[in-house]
This record gives C-alpha cells, structure tokens and sequence, in this order.
C-alpha cells in the first residue's frame, strides 16, 4: 500500500509538470542569448540567464567599468610651497626633481622580452607623461634626469592602500612612496599646508588622486636594503605633490543605468576609489541624484566613531552603531548614501548595519574581500 501511494505520488507530478518543459526552458535560454548577441553581449554560462530574472539590484565597480581603462593624466597638485592656489595644476616640465624622482621610481612596470610594457595602466599613463622609459632590469630612463634603478619593492597593498620602492639615481638612494591621500598624510613628517583642501578639491571633482612622499636614505648594501622592514621605509617622509588623473565615462554608461532606474532595478557603486571621487561618479552616471551623505570614521584614528558628512563637508551628523534608538527614516528620505570601507567594518555586527545597505547608492574605499 506505501509503495503505491508513493507511486501514485509520483504520477501527479508528472502529470502536473508539463513534459515539454525543459525543452521550452531550452528553448527560451536559446532565445534571450541570440536576443542579447544582437547587443554585442555574449554569456558563457547560459544556464545562468534564467536566474537574472530575479535580480532586482545591480552593482557596478567604477574603474574599468562605468569609468574608461585608461586614465587620463591632467598634472600634478600641491607641489607649491605657498599653497595658495589649491586647484593649480602642473605639468611635468613645472615638475621639481624630487618629484619625478618619485614617480619614476614608484611603480610596478616591467618590461618583456618583446618591448611590451605591462602594468597599471595609471602607471603607464604617469610615466609617459613625465617622460620615463621603463628599461629592463628595473631601470628608467629619462632626458636630462638619466637612469633610475629599482632596488626593492613594497607590492600596493589593498589594506595599507600604498606602494613603495627603494632605489638610486647618482649614488644617491632613496625611498618613493605612492598611494591615498589620507594613507599618505599619515607617515608625513610634516604635514603641509591645505593638503586635505588641495586633494580634497579635485576629488569632489571626480579626479584620482593619488599622493607622493620620498626619503633620503643612507648608503646601505643589498643585505642591509633587503632587512628593511616596510614600516620603517614609509615613515617619516617629504611630501612630494598629488598626482590628478581623469576618469572618463564609458560611452555607454549613463543609458545603461538609466535602462535599468527605468526597469525598476537599484544601481550601485562599489568601488576601492575615494568616496569623494566616487560620488561624483555616481551622480554623472545617474546611481545618485540628490544631496549626499558620506558615512566614514569622524576623525583621523581608528576608534570606530562615525560620522555623517556631506561633499563640501558642511553638514556633519554624529553616528553611533551601539545605539538601536537612531532614527535614520528622515535621513534616508532626504540625503542619498555613501558608506566607506571603513564604515563597513565598524557597523559589523551592529543591527543598523542591514537598513544602511538596503539604503546605501555608493560603496567607497572597499577592500576586495569586501566586494565579494
């Protein structure tokens, strides 16, 4: 009697189940991909198509993605000693030679045996403007500054959020630091005057910027290079200016994310890039409309406060994550949001974290681990 009533299960839901539907399945797959090939747009994995129907939310890196490759490089900021005129940009002929020393000496370049230059396509696109040649065996060369050599590298850190290198020109060794602004300021010895208005005024703009800092070191053999710890080779450093860069829009992307507002699918940003920068690219593609709010630490340490800021950092409204009793309904109907990386980690836990991310438009200064 069970294995018949199992049997008689069985019947009706065969029976309930068209047996033409995996092939109609197939056939409807077969369809969207010729549909979507019409656009230029090709799937490899086919079988995933009959998910996207469920998607509600799209999120978009903006490097490579909404923005171009290739970076266009404007000039170099900061490097005045009045500080005066903030948005004054410079070229590479107005350049001191410490800078492009530094610029020289603080990339990932290499060379292949055919000619091929591979890399950070930013890197290319700073040392071609400064007028450095990537050589082999980790040397540069330049007109009138002669040859660079690259002793020892420090990789760019995602966490660290810089690079660095060690190495000589004219018997002279020393170390070229790169990477973020706020990164950088920190293993400043001195800190210079509007350094957060100057980088801050082009991020608002929607430019990269990425900060340059360099040090004398004392001559040193190769065993005596190679036991510097990486702490002690990007402290106590001499500014040496911003690097400005342009990140043009993808033809194509404005219409794409107004295709899907109009669709009723959510567009996001996330992205490693400065929250500045990234808001700016928001609004250009359509993500966000309105006035923004940045959630970030509130201040330069580590303690887990956050804060509530908006671009030009006019309006500031304390946060606190411990506390359930923070009305947040009459903030999110006002302001768009932005949450940093940072942001992120301290909410970990917390309960506000779930309604910040149904209410967030932009993710700034993301680790990769925090992508995925």
């Amino acid at each position: 009697i069970q294995s018949k009533l199992i049997l008689d299960c069985i019947l009706i839901i065969t029976s309930v189940v068209p047996p033409e539907l995996p092939m109609e399945l197939t056939m409807a797959v077969n369809s969207s991909l010729a549909a979507l090939s019409k656009f230029y747009v090709y799937c490899t994995e086919p079988f995933r198509i009959p998910f996207a129907g469920r998607i509600d939310v799209c999120c978009f890196d903006k490097t490579g993605t909404l923005t171009g490759e290739d970076l266009v490089f404007e000039g170099l900021a900061g490097i005045s000693e009045d500080g005066e005129n903030i948005r004054h940009l410079y070229s590479a002929a107005e350049a001191p030679e410490s800078t492009i020393l530094v610029i020289g000496a603080a990339h990932a370049l290499v060379k292949l045996d055919d000619g091929d230059v591979v890399g950070d396509p930013m890197e290319k696109a700073t040392l071609k403007a400064i007028g450095w040649a990537v050589e082999k065996k980790n040397t540069t060369f330049r007109e009138g500054t002669g040859k660079l050599n690259v002793i020892r590298r420090f990789q760019f850190s995602s966490a660290l959020k810089r690079s660095a290198s060690i190495a000589s020109h004219d018997d002279t060794l020393f170390a070229a630091v790169k990477g973020a602004p706020e990164t950088i300021r920190e293993r400043l010895s001195n800190i210079p005057k509007n350094y957060d208005d100057i980088y801050k005024s082009f991020t608002r703009s929607g430019s990269r910027v990425l900060a340059l800092a360099s040090k004398q070191l004392p001559k040193l053999s190769q065993p005596k290079i190679e036991e510097l710890t990486r702490d002690e080779v990007e402290s106590d450093l001499i500014f040496n200016g911003f690097l400005i860069f342009h990140c043009p829009l993808k033809e194509d992307a404005i219409e794409t994310i107004k295709m899907l507002n109009e669709s009723s699918h959510r567009s996001v940003m996330i992205t490693g890039d400065n929250p500045l920068t990234a808001v700016h690219v928001a609004k250009e593609v359509g993500i966000v409309f309105g006035e923004t709010l940045i959630l970030d630490r509130a201040g330069k340490s580590d303690d887990g406060q956050l804060l509530f800021r908006d671009v030009e950092e006019t309006i500031t409204i304390p946060f606190d994550p411990s506390k359930d009793t923070f009305d947040h309904s009459q903030l999110f109907d006002r302001y768009d949001i932005a949450v940093t990386g940072y942001a992120l980690s301290a909410l970990d836990g917390h309960s506000q974290l779930r309604d910040l991310l149904r209410q967030a438009w932009v993710y700034a200064r993301v680790s990769p681990s925090q992508k995925e």
